[in-house]
Formats: C-alpha cells, structure tokens, sequence
C-alpha cells in the first residue's frame, strides 16, 4: 500500500505543478484509502455475492431435495390410496358375496316357511273336511234322531190321547154310573 502511494505521489507532482506537498501526500492518502476502501468492498462485495450464489445454490438444491421427498410422499400416498382402493373393492366384494349368501339364505327360509304354509293350508283343509264331514254326519244323525223323536213323540201322543180319552171315557162312564147309582139310592 506503501508503495502505492509513493508511485501516485510522484506521478501527481511530476504531472501537475504541487503548491503543497503535504495536501498532496493527504489527497494521495485519501485516494489510495478510497481504492483500498473501494477494492476491500468489491472484494467483500465479490465474497457476499459468492456467499449468496452459494446460498441461492443450496436453497435451490434444497428446493430440489424437498421436491423430491414431495414427489415420493405423493407417490406413497398415490400407492396407499392405490393399496387402500384394492382393500375397499375386496371388502365390496366379500359384503357382496355375503349379501349374495344373505340372499340365498333368505330365500331357502321364505321357500321353507312357504312350504310350510302349504303343508299347513293342506292340514287345515284336511281338517276342515273332517269337521265338515263330522258336521254332516251330526246333521244326519240329528235328522234321524228328530224323526225318531218325533214318531216317537207322535206315538207317545197317540198313546197319551189314546189314554187319556179312555181315562175321559172311563171317568164319564164312571161318574155316569155314579150318578146313576146316587139317583138310584136317592129314589130308594
């Protein structure tokens, strides 16, 4: 830096007619501090834009690095989705294959429970008719046995008429005699 100085101050002087040395010597000093200033700023300038480029280099790779963690957690998760889609359509499969069993068994139970009805529907005609047949042959025994009654009844009646007209005869004859007899033995 010396150095420096010393060249620009002789050149100065040897260029330019110098009334003052020593503002020469300062105007020199402030110079060479300027371009010392101004080199040690391009040099820090130089160091922070090396820094930054080499920040910028790191973020991007970052930037880099994260999108690629992205793009596998978005392929996990397209593979899980992809996985989790497979189970959904077995476990629809497996429901439908037991709605499917469901179904069978539904309708092994409503043929069964028809059959019954129909075994039942044929039991209670085959009783039905049993009641009706009992039913006509009570009829029949009840008609047989009202005709019975009534000739016995009417027997029954004619004996009784029979009876109770001779009774009647049997006691006009009686109180005739009777009063036949009462005259007699009221004349006598």
């Amino acid at each position: 830096m010396e150095a420096m100085i010393e060249v620009i101050e002789h050149e100065l002087e040897e260029a330019f007619e110098v009334k003052n040395k020593n503002s020469l010597h300062r105007y020199v000093i402030l110079l060479t501090e300027n371009v010392v200033k101004k080199e040690k700023y391009e040099k820090e300038h130089r160091e922070i834009t090396a820094g930054t480029q080499k920040l910028t280099e790191t973020v991007i790779q970052g930037f880099e690095r994260m999108d690629e963690r992205f793009e596998a957690v978005d392929r996990r998760f397209e593979e899980m989705l992809h996985y989790m889609d497979k189970r959904f359509d077995a476990e629809d499969k497996r429901f439908e294959e037991i709605q499917l069993q469901m179904d069978k068994r539904f309708d092994a139970v409503d043929k069964r429970f028809e059959e019954m009805l129909h075994y039942m529907d044929k039991r209670f005609e085959a009783v039905d008719k049993r009641f009706e047949d009992s039913r006509q042959n009570l009829d029949e025994h009840l008609k047989e046995f009202r005709q019975a009654s009534d000739k016995s009844f009417a027997a029954m009646q004619y004996s009784m008429d029979k009876r109770f007209s001779q009774l009647q005869w049997t006691m006009g004859l009686g109180f005739t005699i009777l009063a036949a007899l009462m005259g007699i033995f009221n004349f006598f």
